[in-house]
């Protein structure tokens, strides 16, 4: 523990340096810091990670606070090492991202709660005690929100980082009553004593889960708490948002597996409940991302996606548990942290990928776009590369996280329990599902954005001179590949997290998993081989081939121009007609009133089904029960004291009274 303390000593040394140095300095200091503080940080985190012990150090506080425990578990462990890589991948791309922002009034501002925001979600996942976590919780959330305020000059960006903020108050005051309910019938303020809650068989503890459950689900953007998510994401720099989306969101993961870990056996209620809500934001995260045009919005729905898929891991997981079927509940939670970890890895390098084409095109309108292809083939290879493994393509990495799922719904299908039939056919539809529609999204992005001529009459004078930039996307490309090509040694990572789980997981178990996927990585190589082989022979036969080449005769029609190519509109338009009760479009009508008018465009906007037809009526609700109390707003200090202090008498005799 003493290498992680100085592991966040380093972080905070860092950024009070920061607050010293000109603009131009700053990302390297902080590119430093991350370097340093992780290679600390990681021997620690990855000693405990794979060897499965436990460490913690315990400071007095006193009363009401309590000890103060900070814990390091294989669970915390795997979250810390999600962080340190985030860290340092984001703070190499941000060398090269901000140079055009070096004179903007808000850089120091952001360059400062970054570091900050890194510093508190390292201390999140090992805080203990209730108020200290919730402390850190809010300070995390803070700091993210200062991080998107780069353009805060824009009236987009101020509200989606203000709407963020309101959002995560919400999630603070659900988990703050769930702890406060059991802290009160534990009387600890321990998280890891909580297990004892749960275990009791209270009353109120099904209740308790499902309210903790939506509070970090909140953090993790699950539906219908996701609309904060891509109206962040897109206001967000791209090392933000890509630190934001791979890493940040795993902290409401990671709360929901803690609390997860301390079920024996989960009620129906708790399974279903998780179960349900990953589906809705698995299949309406994907739906959403395909008919979206801005390429950060898009790459923000997918997330909310992916985060759906991860829960249907934990809801595996849960599922197994309560009917003692370990198989299952070690799979589902096996392919939910694997995929914790591939997200982290893909998704950042999605989003880095979509800041430079738009540092470089300044636009993020994947219709204005096109060709990308020729002139930033390193960023667009690695960007198909990161799209085929979020879209679950075999021989990358998503593919292996998703396969887990897979098996572990196929074991419930030849359950002998209906319930858990039922529940597997129904998670293999939608595992199915959102793959086919996740190769769909981003065979549109591909194909639009990378491919065909370029959309903008502008010369285009562009290429890939990030050096930085395409470091921090090489590193996640080559884990991409490894993890896609060697998964019997990438699950290594979360073996003792897997075991750490449930006292009821055999290392047996786990080590015949690792051999089912050694044998897919084996089919993997014969696949690659075999592909190999064909195109060289290939190659060859077409090596002595005589080629003619001559253009035929085909009515004076040249070659075809950008305006004769797909829009991504028109791909996914057969989509639409299915899903358009979900997908709410707002068209903009055109009033033609001259005899000969000039060309016009009419552009669809979408709205999303849960904000329209829940939150904004909610808003609205909440607005007029406010404006009833209006009248006390007189601007009087005077009466804004008295009514305090009749507040606060009021308050008293209660107390007085108890």
């Amino acid at each position: 523990m003493k290498l992680y303390f100085l592991s966040l000593f380093v972080i905070f040394i860092g950024t009070f340096i920061n607050l010293f140095i000109k603009n131009e300095r700053k990302t390297f200091v902080s590119l430093i810091t991350m370097l340093v503080s992780s290679a600390v940080g990681m021997i620690p985190a990855l000693n405990i990670l794979f060897s499965g012990a436990v460490s913690e150090i315990r400071l007095s506080a006193g009363y009401p606070i309590g000890d103060i425990v900070l814990r390091m578990d294989p669970l915390s462990a795997f979250f810390l090492v999600l962080i340190y890589l985030g860290s340092i991948v984001s703070s190499i791309y941000a060398v090269d991202y901000l140079k055009k922002y070096s004179d903007n009034p808000q850089f120091s501002l952001v360059s400062f709660s970054f570091n900050l925001l890194i510093l508190s979600m390292l201390l999140l996942v090992t805080m203990q005690n209730i108020f200290a976590f919730l402390m850190v919780w809010e300070a995390m959330s803070l700091t993210s929100f200062l991080s998107i305020l780069l353009e805060g000059e824009k009236r987009e960006t101020r509200r989606a980082a203000l709407e963020y903020f309101v959002y995560m108050d919400i999630s603070f005051v659900m988990i703050l009553t769930g702890f406060l309910i059991m802290s009160d019938a534990m009387k600890t303020t321990e998280i890891m004593r909580f297990a004892e809650y749960f275990q009791s068989n209270s009353k109120y503890s099904s209740l308790v889960f499902i309210l903790l459950f939506f509070g970090f689900a909140v953090k993790a953007g699950f539906v219908p708490f996701h609309n904060w998510l891509p109206k962040a994401h897109p206001a967000s720099p791209s090392h933000v948002s890509g630190f934001m989306s791979g890493v940040m969101l795993k902290m409401g993961i990671y709360g929901i597996m803690r609390f997860s870990f301390f079920l024996d056996k989960p009620a129906l209620s708790e399974v279903l409940t998780v179960l349900f809500v990953s589906y809705i934001t698995a299949l309406l995260g994907i739906l959403y991302a395909i008919f979206e045009k801005d390429i950060k919005k898009l790459l923000a729905f997918s997330s909310i996606e992916n985060i759906g898929i991860i829960g249907i891991g934990i809801g595996l997981f849960l599922l197994g548990k309560r009917y003692d079927n370990q198989l299952i509940s070690l799979l589902g939670i096996s392919g939910a942290l694997m995929h914790s970890f591939n997200h982290s890895v893909f998704k950042p390098l999605l989003f880095f990928g979509a800041g430079s084409i738009y540092l470089k095109t300044h636009t993020r309108n994947i219709e204005k776009l096109g060709g990308i292809l020729k002139y930033l083939p390193l960023t667009s290879y690695m960007f198909i590369a990161g799209s085929i493994a979020i879209s679950g393509l075999p021989l990358l990495s998503g593919f292996m996280s998703e396969l887990l799922l897979y098996f572990s719904a196929i074991e419930g299908v030849r359950s002998s329990l209906i319930q858990i039939t039922a529940v597997s056919i129904v998670t293999i539809a939608v595992l199915a599902f959102i793959g086919t529609m996740a190769l769909l999204c981003f065979t549109k992005v591909i194909g639009i954005m990378l491919l065909g001529a370029r959309r903008s009459k502008e010369d285009p004078q562009m290429k890939d001179d990030m050096k930085y930039s395409l470091l921090s996307m090489i590193i996640l490309t080559v884990i991409i590949i490894f993890v896609g090509f060697f998964p019997q040694y990438s699950i290594l990572l979360i073996k003792q997290t897997v075991l750490h789980s449930s006292s009821s997981f055999s290392l047996s178990l786990f080590d015949s998993i690792r051999e089912s996927l050694e044998k897919v990585s084996f089919v993997s190589f014969i696949f690659i081989l075999i592909f190999i082989g064909i195109f060289t022979l290939r190659q060859i036969l077409q090596k002595n081939r005589k080629k003619i080449v001559e253009k035929v005769w085909d009515c004076g029609y040249q070659r075809g121009s950008a305006r004769m190519e797909y829009t991504g509109a028109s791909y996914v338009e057969p989509l639409k007609n299915i899903t358009s009760v979900l997908i709410v479009e707002k068209k903009t009508d055109i009033d033609i009133k001259e005899y000969f008018p000039h060309a016009k465009d009419i552009e669809g906007s979408r709205e999303d089904f849960f904000e329209k037809y829940m939150i904004n009526p909610s808003v609205k609700f909440l607005k007029r029960v406010f404006d009833m109390f209006s009248g006390i707003q007189r601007g009087s200090t005077q009466q804004y004291i008295l009514m305090g202090m009749v507040f606060l008498i009021i308050s008293l005799l209660i107390l007085i009274w108890k």
